[in-house]
């Protein structure tokens, strides 16, 4: 090792010699010192990082336990229709299109906000109301200005109290001989 540095340090001196107390010099203060520094360094981009990770873990795990759960009631299913709240998109539309209507509960995991619901790129927002409490049944009715049909897509997007958004498309079927669509499921899209 000493050899080694003493012909780097020869090799780097305007007349390839060095005299002893220089060469000790280097390898008593120099060297310790970069080596300090580079290692402190090191040890502060490695908690600089480990921080980072730690951050974006905390701010997932409020995400999610501020995220919303609610899921589809058949409407043959047995419920509290009493109790239960509407919500309507797009009511006063004065067009004559396809009105999708479903039955949802939310759980008790968090408040639920109905943001907007977009059919071929429209976006159609909620006419009286969009806050969803917890433990709470609510029809949803969804007035389209056009007709649609089973191929196309719609999508319901609903925010959470930290005001996260989340994306579900809405999968339907048609009502014979009517501009009535029924939600037949809802698939979350990352």
């Amino acid at each position: 090792w000493k050899s080694w540095v003493e012909i780097v340090i020869k090799s780097a001196s305007w007349n390839g010699v060095i005299y002893v107390q220089n060469f000790n010099m280097l390898l008593d203060v120099v060297l310790p010192i970069g080596c300090a520094l580079i290692s402190g360094g090191l040890t502060v981009l490695g908690v600089l990082l480990t921080i980072k990770h730690e951050n974006k873990k905390n701010k997932e795990t409020i995400r999610l336990s501020n995220k919303p759960i609610f899921y589809r009631i058949d409407p043959q299913q047995e419920f509290d229709s009493k109790s239960a709240h509407y919500f309507q998109f797009n009511f006063n539309s004065e067009k004559d299109g396809t009105e999708i209507e479903g039955i949802f509960k939310n759980t008790d995991n968090s408040i639920l906000i109905l943001d907007r619901v977009i059919s071929n790129g429209k976006e159609y927002y909620p006419s009286f109301g969009k806050v969803v409490d917890k433990n709470i049944t609510f029809y949803l009715y969804v007035y389209l200005d056009e007709n649609i049909n089973s191929d196309d897509e719609i999508i319901i997007i609903v925010k959470d109290v930290l005001n996260n958004e989340y994306k579900y498309k809405i999968e339907f079927e048609m009502i014979k001989d009517r501009n009535i669509a029924c939600i037949s499921n809802i698939i979350e899209i990352k």
